[in-house]
């Protein structure tokens, strides 16, 4: 009898050990701590990083819409692209491109998105997606970005301004801001002809008809060691012109501490 007991507690004593871990949401998003900025019925892309379960709907089904919430008359998604891959241990990844457009000004925060499939939705987590909406109107050039999409290292941003047209302009700031990629104004290097780099001027940088200069922005990233995480900036570049302030639209630039992935085509 006290041989049974003994048994009979050790088994008890197993069973109480440390719980089994957690087993993974049915889908989650990487979370985001993004910022973008689009003029006024202008398109832009939101990118997201969506892991779920190959036994879900969404393994079989394509998404059909994304609400993104709290939801906001700044923005109106338009359409989802997407691209999937298996990871592993029945989990799988998808790269959303969410194409958004800018229909009033001001600024919002998106913080939970409904992903709907045929059959099922899904409201999770976003993290943070902070948009900015400004009223405005382009000048009619361009910036190069050698730093978009989804970037292999974490690292300076590297941009070129080119002005085709034959009015000066003078380049300002960029907008919005991002907490994650953080940066002064002193850390906007501009690139000389000898191949110096100089802090950008507290009266910013005149671009003259014709002008071609690189900028780089050597921001700081705030990545957590451990925990997946997108980091993502849809800026616009502030000038000055004739007639008052004129913004151009650039790339998104992303840094992810995840796997990488191939992004929607």
């Amino acid at each position: 009898m006290r041989r049974f007991c003994l048994i009979l507690l050790i088994t008890l004593a197993g069973c109480g050990g440390a719980n089994p871990p957690a087993a993974p949401a049915p889908a989650e998003f990487v979370p985001n701590a993004s910022a973008y900025a689009a003029l006024v019925d202008e398109l832009f892309a939101i990118n997201l990083s969506l892991n779920y379960s190959r036994r879900e709907p969404l393994e079989r089904e394509p998404i059909t819409t994304i609400e993104l919430l709290p939801a906001s008359e700044l923005v109106e998604v338009v359409a989802v692209r997407s691209f999937a891959q298996a990871l592993g241990n029945n989990r799988a990844r998808m790269n959303l491109a969410v194409e958004v457009r800018a229909r009033s000004p001001g600024v919002h925060t998106f913080e939970s998105a409904v992903v709907h499939s045929a059959s099922r939705s899904y409201e999770l987590p976003l993290g943070a997606l902070a948009v900015t909406v400004v009223e405005g109107r382009s000048p009619g050039f361009y910036v190069v970005a050698q730093t978009r999409g989804i970037q292999a290292e974490f690292g300076p941003g590297e941009l070129t301004f080119t002005n085709p047209t034959d009015v000066t302009y003078r380049f300002r700031e960029f907008i919005p801001a991002n907490a994650a990629l953080a940066f002064t104004p002193e850390q906007i290097l501009v690139t000389a002809p000898d191949g110096n780099r100089t802090p950008l001027s507290a009266d910013g940088l005149p671009l003259p008809p014709g002008a071609r200069v690189a900028i780089t922005i050597d921001w700081q990233i705030a990545m957590p060691d451990n925990t997946p995480q997108s980091v993502e900036l849809r800026p616009l570049a502030v000038l000055d012109g004739p007639d008052g302030p004129v913004y151009i639209p650039l790339t998104n630039m992303i840094y992810r501490n995840v796997p990488a992935t191939r992004t929607p085509g």
